[in-house]
């Protein structure tokens, strides 16, 4: 029951937030500006995989690439028609479960309205203390990509949510490492290792 109820608050947090689509533009606070320049790709051109600690999950359909999780941890495949995939760690008695969740959507926007000031009103609605810790754009795979780091407490626990949401052609896609606020720096390297396995088929 548990980890239903993990999955539904992810689904709603990640892809209400991402497809937001704001009424008024001139309003609405952007991330970035057209004069701002062009941000560097952070990923690695030729990625070396740890294979003795990841495998590889293929995700297919709207968008179709590859991406690695660590070894021990399930893979849910479609648990709702917005997910293509969650990949979560295992049972650990009653802490939170570390969590990648995988959403592909068409989108047509610019990704600079992916989050703004109504956005993040929407958010506090479900989760009071819900916060935008820094924003940015940057680069993934030679793709504009908003890097996103939010905090919140989520089913009486206080995590950290860091989001790569980046286009191809019309797709977009929205990848959220959820994380409890208290491990979170000691898995940046693992949120790295994810990020720099991503390739296109």
């Amino acid at each position: 029951m548990r980890k239903i109820l993990i999955i539904t608050v992810l689904t709603m947090f990640t892809f209400t937030q991402c497809d937001y689509k704001p009424s008024n533009q001139k309003n609405a606070e952007i991330t970035t500006q057209q004069e701002e320049p062009e941000p560097e790709d952070f990923t690695e051109d030729k990625p070396v995989l740890d294979t003795k600690k990841y495998k590889t999950y293929s995700v297919s359909g709207l968008g179709t690439f590859t991406i690695a999780y660590p070894k021990k941890w399930e893979v849910m495949e479609r648990p709702n028609p917005q997910v293509s995939a969650i990949m979560i760690e295992p049972e650990n008695g009653d802490k939170f479960r570390s969590n990648v969740n995988i959403i592909v959507t068409l989108r047509g926007e610019d990704l600079s309205s992916a989050v703004t000031g109504n956005s993040e009103k929407q958010m506090r609605q479900v989760f009071p203390d819900y916060k935008i810790l820094s924003k940015e754009m940057t680069k993934l795979r030679g793709k504009k990509c908003l890097e996103l780091l939010t905090s919140c407490t989520m089913q009486g626990y206080p995590v950290i949510q860091n989001q790569y949401i980046f286009k191809k052609e019309n797709i977009a896609y929205i990848i959220s490492f959820t994380i409890s606020k208290d491990r979170y720096n000691q898995e940046k390297d693992t949120i790295k290792d994810i990020i720099n396995s991503i390739t296109f088929n």
